[in-house]
């Protein structure tokens, strides 16, 4: 081993290469001298994909370690780490990705007892390498760690600022001090996230511990943006906003629109859509999806008992805009138009 080590720090000597080693698991990073110390839990999650409510989680791998107040790391304890059957098939992109198999899970279980009992009562904080990501799923399958706080070693520690340049994943960020590990697969990549955590960062000189801790205990505050107009898209994302979910995007899509009061408190920003060149987008003009809806609504007001024009049939049912297609079928548009197109807009009849 040691012939292996003195080949290793010629090869570096001589300033034309770089030599990366096997990240070896420990046991203590410091011994004890009497300091307190708190039990946190690193974690990491393997998934069938990126959606919290449709995938599943397929491996599941907790690393305990004891820590102190000023980012010293103690005693790293017996890691959990089991495979879970997702009750579907494995995609291969996440086969090719983790080298985890149907095989490698099939009949495996995780219960949330056995989560919630390895935690116990000693857990102060959970720690995971992109916390918005593992949480959701985490949360989802045990609800004890909705209970706990947690860390993002992640976006929490300036990796960048200090000089990690070429990326902050864990592999990156690894092979920037100097070692390796079997990436995407759950435990690995927790004792690889102990180990960047136990390191002084190269700029400041303070431990990544220890500025993960004191950005965890600072105070935060999240400003939504609720009902941004669309045309603001671009200045928010400037000032540091962020798209919400697809699915909020989607509904978002209808501030533009005239549409009833919503609740309180749901994020309604707007979707990144580009049209096709050579389009563009009329705010009076109806979406292609309501057009049926609103053709089919003209003709029952229309010709329907009491309809202005009694059993005259529309001709022409190209829609426009609400308000045009009133007046080629001879209805009078009057003080209550505002209100019929928009119940026409938002696909709803009275």
């Amino acid at each position: 081993m040691r012939d292996e080590e003195d080949m290793a720090a010629l090869l570096e000597s001589t300033g034309r290469y770089r030599v990366l080693r096997r990240l070896a698991p420990r046991a203590a990073y410091h011994a004890p001298d009497g300091t307190p110390t708190r039990r946190a839990v690193f974690i990491d999650l393997e998934t069938t994909g990126l959606d919290p409510v449709a995938d599943e989680i397929v491996e599941i791998a907790m690393v305990p370690f004891d820590y102190s107040d000023d980012g010293r790391i103690f005693a790293v304890h017996e890691s959990f780490a089991r495979f879970r059957d997702p009750g579907r098939p494995i995609p291969p992109e996440v086969s090719a990705m983790t080298g985890i198999t149907d095989a490698m899970v099939a009949g495996a279980a995780i219960e949330p007892a056995e989560i919630e009992a390895f935690l116990g009562d000693t857990a102060a904080l959970v720690v995971a390498h992109n916390c918005s990501f593992d949480r959701r799923f985490a949360e989802r399958f045990c609800p004890a760690f909705a209970h706990l706080p947690w860390a993002c070693s992640w976006a929490e520690i300036p990796w960048r600022e200090e000089g990690f340049v070429d990326g902050t994943k864990l592999v990156h960020l690894a092979a920037a001090c100097g070692f390796f590990h079997e990436g995407h697969r759950a435990v690995h990549d927790c004792l690889a996230g102990i180990e960047l955590l136990s390191r002084p960062l190269p700029r400041s000189g303070q431990r990544a511990l220890a500025v993960l801790l004191s950005s965890a205990r600072a105070p935060r505050w999240r400003v939504r943006a609720a009902g941004a107009p669309f045309e603001l898209r671009e200045s928010l994302k400037r000032r540091g906003y962020r798209l919400g979910s697809r699915r909020a995007r989607r509904a978002a899509r209808m501030v533009r629109r005239p549409a009833r009061k919503r609740p309180r408190g749901r994020e309604r920003l707007p979707p990144p859509r580009d049209l096709p060149a050579g389009r563009s987008r009329s705010r009076s003009a109806p979406s292609r999806r309501l057009r049926p809806l609103l053709r089919s609504l003209l003709i029952r007001l229309a010709i329907g008992p009491g309809g202005a024009i009694g059993g005259r049939v529309l001709k022409d049912s190209k829609v426009v805009s609400s308000g045009a297609a009133f007046r080629r079928a001879g209805v009078p548009v009057g003080r209550s138009s505002p209100k019929i197109r928009s119940d026409l807009t938002r696909g709803r009849t009275r």
